[in-house]
């Protein structure tokens, strides 16, 4: 699907551009898988260490609230035996888990409002990497975060206009992978 997709922008931009475009410009993103899974291995990296990063702060601030009160009282006292007695047992797993529900809720919030700002920034790689192909993913990623420094709320203020296209991709994502 990331090929077809980074094919099809190809195809979209040669029309924008007044370009001839035919059915082989859609088999353009396979000709640049390379740079294309770079910059997307790239991307995933920077998503995974801005979530450990965060993941001492959203702690902290899940122990020092009435969020961890449950926790705390299940936990209370155990020495590290009965400790992992409760992790072998899958019904005092599952109990665990549910009281581990709130960090998991704060987490997930605290991680989207942080990575937003991110996905913003790195919207225009895909691109530049379908206009030029000799740059790299760095370069490409590095470029976009620079066009899109002062035009995020201006691309923002375009999503919320689009908010139905955003609405039934969502639908589609979940279908597809909603088990």
């Amino acid at each position: 699907q990331m090929c077809l997709s980074l094919g099809y922008l190809y195809a979209m931009l040669r029309i924008g551009r007044k370009l001839y475009a035919d059915k082989n410009d859609l088999k353009e993103g396979f000709r640049r898988f390379g740079p294309m899974i770079r910059m997307f291995l790239i991307q995933t990296l920077l998503y995974l260490a801005l979530g450990m990063a965060l993941v001492y702060p959203i702690t902290i601030v899940y122990m020092f609230t009435p969020l961890s009160d449950g926790l705390l009282e299940a936990t209370a006292g155990m020495t590290e035996a009965q400790m992992n007695a409760m992790l072998q047992d899958p019904a005092q797993m599952e109990q665990l888990m549910g009281l581990m529900m709130p960090f998991l809720i704060v987490f997930a919030v605290i991680f989207l409002v942080a990575m937003i700002p991110i996905r913003f920034h790195f919207r225009m790689a895909n691109y530049l990497l379908v206009d030029n192909p000799r740059r790299g993913a760095f370069s490409a990623l590095r470029e976009s975060f620079r066009m899109m420094r002062r035009n995020c709320l201006k691309l923002l203020k375009v999503d919320l206009h689009l908010w139905w296209y955003h609405a039934l991709m969502l639908l589609a994502g979940l279908l597809a992978y909603g088990d």
